[in-house]
């Protein structure tokens, strides 16, 4: 099953620096962008509970940015002066980008801590019990 990438990516009000926080926040959520709207692509063009009257706005984006907002969130973004040099087939827009790994390891990593943790502590058990042994 694939999910979209979230619409907060390409908004000029996302605070990028809590991305890598793994707390997504924006000038309409400074505290944190709601669940429902972050992960679950909740769309936000139009007005939400707690938004303070800001909803999503385009960023500067790159043409492969622009065609990936027409192609799965059919908003139509005016020609800006930034641009993507590099040629694009249309069927690429379906291989995962940079920023759609970004997204997953950042919903991830809590899961992967736990994991890691767990790992840990059924290491150092098995010490103790040889140990003991």
């Amino acid at each position: 099953m694939e999910y979209p990438m979230p619409l907060c990516i390409f908004c000029r009000h996302c605070h990028e620096h809590n991305l890598a926080a793994r707390v997504p926040s924006c000038n309409a959520f400074p505290d944190a962008v709601p669940d429902k709207i972050f992960f679950e692509s909740g769309d936000h063009r139009k007005p939400w509970p707690g938004d303070n009257g800001i909803q999503f706005e385009p960023r500067k984006l790159t043409r492969r940015e622009k065609s990936y907002l027409e192609d799965v969130y059919s908003i139509k973004i005016k020609s800006t002066k930034m641009s993507d040099k590099r040629p694009l087939s249309e069927k690429a827009w379906h291989k995962i980008t940079v920023t759609d790994a970004f997204v997953v390891i950042v919903a991830l990593m809590p899961h992967l801590l736990h994991l890691l943790y767990l790992c840990l502590a059924i290491y150092l058990l098995f010490r103790i019990i040889l140990w003991l042994a």
